[in-house]
């Protein structure tokens, strides 16, 4: 008998899993897999000692982590780092100078690299980065506080605060993200840069309020992007074993058959070996739809639950792709000529030249097309090299997929994009065509970037008493952070209290 059973033992089912111990409850983790992590976990998928890491590879929220006082925010503070210099560039096929963004203490450093083809570009990203970087303690908050016309609008004037005389804070809601850069930048290829990183920061370019998430999101987070060493499932095996120490049990290789329910409410789990765990409160972090669909089955739902689940199901989503190669030497760009930071970036965007050719690409994803290969390459072994044998590299890309792909396409992907990625790949760095000894794509069509969208704490809340969601589904999204697991947290005590 336990007060509570979390199903999956990733960076948000272990965050929940330590703040529920802390506060005095008897808390099981259950996990499907070997070990913990989640889609915070180190694979070996290529060649023997080469490590990869296909969903989450870097710690960008170290700084507002650490002004929290909860026991699993602590807990992820422990690994050891490192933060690269040059941390997002932009290569060109041409061999042009790239654009790079460099860590925060380098700031010359980035105004040099921007100068290159506008000076007034270089001053705008060096004001807005500047005033974006106060907002830590507002970002915190927002993270760390289930969604709402409240929090949002305290976060929305604060940002109008801080950007006080560079935007007009009456447009600014409205505003996409693209129209915004548009409005600060000059130069094609800064702005294709920032095209490309409020994509992959925030999502859409065009929808209005884009330029909130911009400002207030994006511009905070750049420069941030630290590597765990060892890789990331150093993270999530801090948290476990602050978890255990707190009086956690942790279960790996125990999949869960079905969430047992009665009179609406929780009663526990059933493992596929048939044993019986009961607790009153049952909380995954397994993801929405798998959860309900598999572990409690849509009979048991209510219908506004069902209803709530068709359409979450039915919500369009870019799906996630993980490119990984096994390399003999590192890559060396043509871009370098000019500035050979290019060749030390921690996320150097290829494929992806201009933004016509950005806006060219979305539209093909929204269409169901799929597109031509780009993505932001990391090639994580310049600072670790411990994930690869000695004198090797692995070089790992996100790469986005339009959704609704079938079985077929899945496999039709992931037999030929590796061969197309790298074809694009050398006419940026012409040596990887003989440094590559091994590739691969994986897909999944859970590794997606959808959400929630309800209010409060109804984020974290199933309707059948005490069974609760901690996945990246629910505020604020994905990243390692484990802010789903705390406000799931305070959700359930919340309920414990009433």
């Amino acid at each position: 008998m336990y007060d509570a059973v979390i199903i999956g033992a990733g960076t948000n089912g272990l965050s929940l899993a330590l703040n529920l111990a802390a506060a005095g409850m008897r808390t099981l983790v259950v996990e499907s897999e070997r070990r913990v992590g989640g889609q915070a976990s180190t694979q070996q998928p290529l060649l023997p000692g080469f490590l990869v890491h296909p969903h989450a590879n870097y710690l960008s929220f170290q700084d507002f982590i650490g002004t929290r006082t909860e026991p699993a925010c602590r807990a992820m503070a422990l690994p050891p780092t490192r933060t690269p210099i040059a941390q997002h560039g932009l290569c060109f096929r041409d061999g042009r100078p790239p654009v790079i963004i460099h860590r925060r203490d380098h700031r010359k450093k980035t105004r040099r690299s921007l100068s290159r083809y506008s000076a007034g570009d270089a001053r705008a990203y060096e004001e807005c980065k500047a005033r974006a970087d106060r907002l830590t303690t507002t970002l915190s908050r927002l993270y760390f506080t289930p969604p709402g016309s409240a929090s949002f609008g305290k976060y929305l004037a604060k940002v109008s605060e801080a950007f006080d005389g560079i935007v007009d804070p009456r447009t600014l809601a409205r505003a996409s993200a693209r129209e915004l850069i548009d409005t600060l930048f000059e130069s094609d290829e800064v702005r294709t840069l920032c095209y490309l990183l409020a994509t992959e920061f925030s999502g859409d370019l065009h929808e209005p309020g884009g330029a909130v998430g911009l400002l207030g999101y994006v511009f905070w987070l750049l420069g941030r992007r630290s590597l765990p060493l060892g890789g990331m499932s150093s993270v999530p095996q801090a948290l476990a074993e602050a978890a255990t120490a707190a009086g956690v049990r942790i279960r790996t290789e125990a999949a869960v058959e079905r969430v047992l329910i009665e009179d609406n409410a929780v009663r526990g789990i059933r493992l596929r070996s048939g044993e019986v765990v009961e607790a009153p409160v049952v909380a995954s972090s397994a993801g929405y739809e798998v959860h309900l669909n598999e572990l409690v089955g849509r009979e048991q739902l209510s219908p506004a639950e069902a209803a709530e689940l068709s359409r979450f199901e039915n919500t369009g989503a870019t799906l996630m792709g993980s490119y990984a190669a096994a390399l003999r030497e590192a890559p060396r760009y043509t871009s370098a000529a000019h500035d050979p930071a290019i060749d030390e970036c921690a996320q150097t965007f290829l494929g992806l030249d201009s933004t016509r050719e950005v806006l060219d690409h979305l539209e093909e994803l929204r269409a169901g097309h799929l597109p031509a290969p780009c993505g932001p390459v990391r090639l994580n072994t310049l600072w670790d090299p411990g994930q690869a044998p000695a004198g090797h590299h692995v070089a790992g890309a996100d790469c986005a997929f339009p959704d609704g792909l079938d079985d077929a396409d899945l496999a039709g992907v992931q037999r030929s994009y590796p061969a197309a990625f790298l074809t694009m790949w050398r006419r940026y760095a012409p040596n990887v065509e003989d440094a590559v000894l091994a590739q691969r794509i994986s897909l999944a069509k859970n590794v997606n970037r959808k959400m929630r969208l309800r209010e409060g704490t109804g984020q974290y809340r199933s309707r059948v008493r005490g069974m609760y969601f901690c996945d990246s589904s629910t505020h604020p999204g994905g990243g390692v952070h484990g802010a789903c697991g705390a406000n799931a947290f305070h959700a359930i005590m919340a309920d414990r209290t009433q």
